[in-house]
């Protein structure tokens, strides 16, 4: 077991200090471009974060807030089942002054979110080579790596990344809960003690007032994890009957208040009369392209690599491969039910193609599990990895280059927006115009409507959240200029 300052020396290790575990080794100049990789694609989310701005159903919410309170607005929602995370969107209302503060406040809670969601992937990763492969040694870069590299594929493998990771109400309920489901999983299993079923009770818990299909596939994943464990040892697991009944107390209540039962009717109402769902095929098409898949390939390569490098350290005991690729069919499958189930239900297809989370957010880590496993298993020429790796670096600065010059591009144009739209407020007309916007790239906006449509939620809100109770629609003359 290593000391605490041998652990800390290797932090620094990972921070760019030195990179030797030993004097004599070779420079491990792969795992460098993989810290590399993983720098520039946390770059990315701070530069995004940075031109996050309000739209569509963010300006409802804030609204409601205004108009209700912190507390109110959501209740009068009949306790809908997420009701955590909209209270955490409230939360960040709180924080604002004036409309024009929410850039700084959203910037705050996306660093704090993918710290947190960084940061309980390293624990996770941790306790999953500590408990199951016995690899205590394996240095905190390499498990810093291995949580950067599963970070990316998670994001590129989300369809339709641009809600799920950057439009705030949706974050809050889509996105937050996996760090704290990856924080009450590594609870679990590291520790068996009161404060720790007390600690992973109340994470189970608030994961229950987010997304739905979500706390579904949680519960039937659970209980087949239990019923596998039971038919091994003929023993009950109660920590996972405990975690079933605390992801659970905020749905029951949601019931019980009439919550789920006014969001069903909402949802389906939308969706029939208005058509703004898209099945999953077209939000596939556009949500996960062959730009994402050559990436996630690469990350999986890396992973590859890095089971290689720590092969020697773990105990590899006799794993029954079949059984173990038996449970991850079931688990698949189930999660596939649980998820597209519920959307059918509803809207009567796949639904919005941020609701299909669940299931992707599985399948990467069935996929970056066995792809470690095997990596642990077969042994390939180390030499094969510095071009791959060089290569994730040369696609990811690209990416990252791209977007900021979009979203910063955007960002300013929104700020000018806002600007113009209350030097408008002493205006006789019967409503506001504005100019179009750019191209956002990877985060979410919602452009205005043209005067004569029926105006959609931004244009509906945006002039009544900064004072002005009226309807903002896009300028025509500058459109069809810019149309030219």
């Amino acid at each position: 077991m290593r000391n605490w300052y041998v652990d800390l020396w290797l932090t620094l290790l990972a921070m760019g200090i030195i990179n030797s575990e030993k004097r004599t080794a070779t420079p491990k100049y792969v795992e460098w471009s993989i810290l590399l990789f993983g720098i520039i694609f946390l770059v990315f989310l701070v530069l995004v974060s940075y031109a996050i701005r309000p739209c569509s159903d963010d300006l409802y919410f804030y609204a409601e807030f205004l108009d209700k309170g912190w507390f109110s607005s959501i209740w009068e929602m009949g306790t809908n089942i997420r009701f955590t995370g909209f209270l955490v969107f409230n939360t960040l209302c709180l924080l604002v002054s004036d409309f024009q503060d929410f850039p700084l406040v959203f910037f705050v809670f996306y660093l704090l979110l993918f710290s947190f969601l960084l940061f309980s992937t390293y624990r996770l990763i941790k306790t999953f080579l500590t408990h199951f492969f016995q690899a205590e040694n394996t240095s905190c870069l390499q498990v810093f790596n291995l949580s950067l590299l599963f970070t990316a594929a998670f994001y590129f493998s989300t369809i339709n990344a641009q809600e799920v990771w950057f439009w705030t109400i949706a974050t809050t309920i889509y996105l937050l809960p996996i760090p704290l489901l990856f924080l009450a999983i590594s609870e679990l299993i590291k520790y068996r003690t009161k404060r720790s079923y007390l600690t992973s009770g109340i994470l189970f818990f608030l994961i229950g007032g987010m997304v739905e299909n979500l706390v579904l596939t949680m519960v039937s994943i659970v209980v087949v994890v239990s019923f596998y464990k039971w038919l091994q040892s003929r023993k009950i697991d109660w920590r996972l009957l405990l975690s079933i009944l605390a992801l659970l107390v905020l749905p029951i209540l949601s019931v019980i208040h009439s919550g789920l039962g006014k969001r069903i009717k909402n949802e389906a109402y939308y969706s029939v009369e208005n058509g703004i769902f898209k099945t999953l095929y077209s939000d596939y098409d556009f949500g996960l392209n062959y730009n994402r898949l050559t990436i996630i390939l690469i990350i999986l390569i890396l992973v590859f690599y890095i089971a290689n490098r720590i092969k020697d350290q773990v105990k590899q005991s006799s794993w029954n491969v079949k059984k173990m690729l038996l449970l991850s069919v079931i688990v698949l499958i189930v999660s596939f039910i649980t998820t597209f189930l519920p959307m059918f239900y509803v809207y009567g297809n796949f639904g919005p193609a941020r609701a299909s989370l669940p299931f992707f957010l599985v399948l990467i880590i069935l996929i970056f599990c066995w792809t470690f496993l095997l990596g642990l298993k077969n042994q390939v020429n180390r030499i094969y990895f510095l071009p791959v790796s060089i290569f994730a670096i040369l696609m990811m600065g690209i990416f990252s280059f791209i977007q900021q010059i979009k979203t910063s591009r955007f960002a300013h144009e929104y700020d000018k927006r806002v600007r113009e739209i209350r030097n408008q407020k002493d205006s006789k007309a019967p409503f506001l115009v504005a100019k179009p916007l750019p191209d956002s790239g990877v985060i979410p906006s919602q452009e205005l409507n043209k005067l004569g449509e029926t105006p959609a939620m931004t244009s509906y809100y945006l002039g009544r959240v900064n004072g002005i109770n009226k309807d903002v629609y896009l300028d025509t003359i500058l459109l069809k200029k810019s149309e030219k």
